[in-house]
């Protein structure tokens, strides 16, 4: 899915930037990741997904978006619970059946 296309079943945008940074780096076949504290085991992706601020953030559209980030290789999620989008995001991420292990959910306190 382009992020310039709507997609006329679920009226999902994908964010600009988001998607933009994401494709830039998997034409490089591999996302680029960070370690932390040297822990190499699971290093954490560089490039994550972004899911506030605008009027896909909740909803059947943040659902589908953030299944086709997952779908494509993103495994970075950013999220706060001011955004008020968190049942959504569990739905996506329950749906997309990728293992809790591989996921990294960054968050606001």
């Amino acid at each position: 899915m382009a992020w310039w296309r709507t997609d006329s079943s679920s009226r999902t945008v994908l964010a600009f930037a988001a998607i933009f940074t994401f494709y830039i780096c998997r034409a490089e076949e591999s996302l680029p990741t960070i370690i932390l504290d040297g822990d190499v085991t699971k290093p954490m992706p560089a490039v994550g997904f972004g899911t506030c601020c605008r009027k896909t953030a909740k909803g059947a559209p943040l659902i589908a978006s953030t299944k086709e980030y997952l779908a494509q290789g993103g495994r970075l999620i950013d999220t706060a619970q001011m955004y008020d989008n968190h049942r959504d995001l569990a739905v996506a991420l329950r749906e997309s059946s990728i293992p809790r292990e591989q996921l990294w959910l960054t968050s606001k306190v």
